[in-house]
């Protein structure tokens, strides 16, 4: 799937349900979106989707922070959006935002669109040096504020950001249960 597709079915979403919240997204387009505790170790699964029979549905670990599962909840939501028509079929996180396949990095892309605006990153350029303080400053990892740095650069957007991200940087992620960015 190529990002220009991934970005009009964000944009699609956004304007027909004027809404970015994933949580709410998920109610909008009839995904059903649980909470259940999963471990609180490196190696938890973070979150899964699974489509069977016309039915989406998510699960997010409930351990952790409203930050994470807010990130999860919207790469799994990429799931649902870009990959039900795949079949019957299930998408597992145990690492945070694994970019081992094409489809996770499609997932990640997604969360990235959804999540952070081009103008939340073209504002908070103005005040902050590094993308870590924009990613801190959203309450994003720094590697989606990269992610959506090459989106905005694929749009168009005079980027000159280095991409920090890896194939397997969400993968390799540490997430901190209890803790926010």
């Amino acid at each position: 799937m190529n990002l220009d597709l991934i970005i009009e079915k964000v944009n699609s979403i956004r304007e027909k349900y004027d809404e970015t919240d994933p949580e709410r997204l998920c109610g909008d387009l009839d995904v059903i979106l649980m909470y259940e505790p999963m471990g609180a170790s490196k190696n938890s699964c973070k979150g899964f989707f699974f489509h069977k029979n016309g039915i989406g549905i998510i699960t997010v670990n409930s351990e952790l922070t409203d930050s994470f599962r807010r990130i999860i909840t919207a790469h799994e939501l990429g799931h649902a959006v870009l990959h039900a028509e795949t079949g019957e079929r299930g998408f597992l996180d145990s690492g945070f935002f694994d970019e081992a396949t094409d489809c996770e990095r499609e997932a990640n892309l997604f969360a990235a669109e959804l999540l952070i605006s081009d103008r939340d990153i073209i504002e908070s350029a103005e005040e902050c040096e590094t993308y870590y303080e924009i990613a801190s400053r959203l309450y994003v990892p720094p590697q989606l504020v990269d992610l959506k740095l090459q989106i905005m650069e694929h749009k168009g957007y005079d980027i000159r950001a280095p991409k920090e991200t890896s194939a397997d940087f969400m993968g390799k992620m540490e997430v901190r249960y209890g803790e926010e960015f």
